[in-house]
C-alpha cells in the first residue's frame, strides 16, 4: 500500500510543487525470550527468565519501542547478543518477586548508571506492596529502591565517579534511575503503562501475592506475558479483553515456548505483522 505525499520547495525564488510516493512501512511486532530458566538453580548456562518485546515498523527494524518483561540471570547478555542495550530499554515489567525473574535487574541498572547517568530514567513497573498470608510483605518498590545498596555499600559508586565518571555518573547510584509504577493488581485487566501506540495492561495471577500477567497491544498486534505451562503467547486475532487470560489458548494464538519443557540457550525471537502473523497463526492451527 503507498500513500502520497505533497511536499513544497522554494528553489531559486520559484515555488515548484513535487509528488512524492513513500512507501508505507508495515508495523511489526518482535518476541524474544530472553531466557527461561525456571527457579534459583544454575543449569547449563540457561539465562532466567525474561522477554524482550520489540514494537516498530519496517524501517527501524521493530525498534520504536523496547519492552522488558522480568530480568532473570543472564538478562543483560542475552540483550548483548541482540545488540540491544539496558539504555535503549523504555520500560521493565516484573511479574512477581522471585530471583529467577529479577536477578538480573541489578546489571541492567548498573549499566545505565555508568554508561548514561543523564538520559532519562527507567520506568520499572510492577504491583504494589502486598501482605502475604505468613506475616511478611511482598515489596518490589524494596526491591527497587535497593537494587544499589551492595555498590554503594562497597565503595564501588564512589570509586566509579573518582575514575572519571563524578559529573555524569549519580551520587546515589543506579536506584537514581528507575521511575517505580506501582499498581494494585485486581481480577479486572487495567491498563499500567502505555506509549504512543503501545499499551500494556495488568492483571492479578496467584503463582504468589503480587504477582501479575501482562498483556502488551500494539497495531502489529499483542503478546501475553503469563506463568506455566505457557510463557509467552503472541495474540494475532485478539479476544475481547474481558477473557485475558483465555487469550492463551484461544484461536488465534501461538505458544513461542514453556518455562520448563522447551529450555531457551539463546534469544529465541517471532517477528509478526499483520500478513506473516496470520499466516503462522493458520498454519498453526492446520496442525
Amino acid at each position: 500500500m503507498k500513500r502520497s505525499c505533497i511536499a513544497v520547495a522554494f528553489v531559486v525564488g520559484v515555488w515548484t510543487t513535487a509528488v512524492v510516493l513513500a512507501a508505507e512501512a508495515a508495523p511489526c511486532l518482535l518476541i524474544t525470550l530472553t531466557g527461561t530458566q525456571s527457579g534459583p538453580a544454575a543449569f547449563n548456562a540457561q539465562a532466567g527468565a525474561g522477554t524482550l518485546i520489540r514494537f516498530g515498523d519496517d524501517s527501524n527494524a521493530c525498534g520504536t519501542v523496547k519492552l522488558l518483561v522480568d530480568a532473570g540471570r543472564g538478562t543483560n547478555m542475552r540483550l548483548s547478543q541482540l545488540d540491544v542495550t539496558p539504555v535503549q530499554l523504555n520500560a521493565v515489567f516484573f511479574t512477581h518477586m522471585h530471583s529467577d525473574h529479577t536477578e538480573g535487574f541489578a546489571d541492567i541498572m548498573f549499566h545505565r548508571w555508568a554508561w548514561d547517568s543523564r538520559r532519562p530514567t527507567l520506568d520499572v513497573v510492577c504491583s504494589a506492596d502486598v501482605a502475604s498470608q505468613f506475616g511478611f510483605t511482598v515489596s518490589c518498590q524494596k526491591f527497587v529502591a535497593h537494587i544499589g545498596d551492595a555498590f554503594l555499600q562497597s565503595g564501588e559508586i564512589a570509586q566509579r565517579r573518582v575514575e572519571g565518571g563524578g559529573n555524569v555518573r549519580l551520587v546515589g547510584g543506579p536506584a537514581e534511575l528507575a521511575n517505580l509504577i506501582t499498581f494494585k493488581a485486581t481480577e479486572e485487566p487495567q491498563v499500567v503503562w502505555s506509549l504512543d501506540d503501545v499499551k500494556v495492561s495488568a492483571i492479578r495471577s496467584t503463582h504468589i501475592p503480587g504477582h501479575s500477567s501482562y498483556r502488551v497491544d500494539t497495531p502489529a498486534g499483542s503478546a501475553v506475558r503469563v506463568k506455566l505451562p505457557v510463557a509467552v503467547v503472541v495474540v494475532w486475532e485478539t479476544e475481547p479483553f474481558s477473557e485475558f487470560l483465555a487469550t492463551t489458548t484461544a484461536p488465534g494464538t501461538m505458544a513461542l515456548a514453556g518455562s520448563v519443557t522447551v529450555p531457551v540457550m539463546v534469544p529465541r525471537s517471532v517477528c509478526a505483522n499483520d500478513a506473516v502473523a496470520k499466516s503462522k497463526a493458520t498454519a498453526m492451527r492446520r496442525r
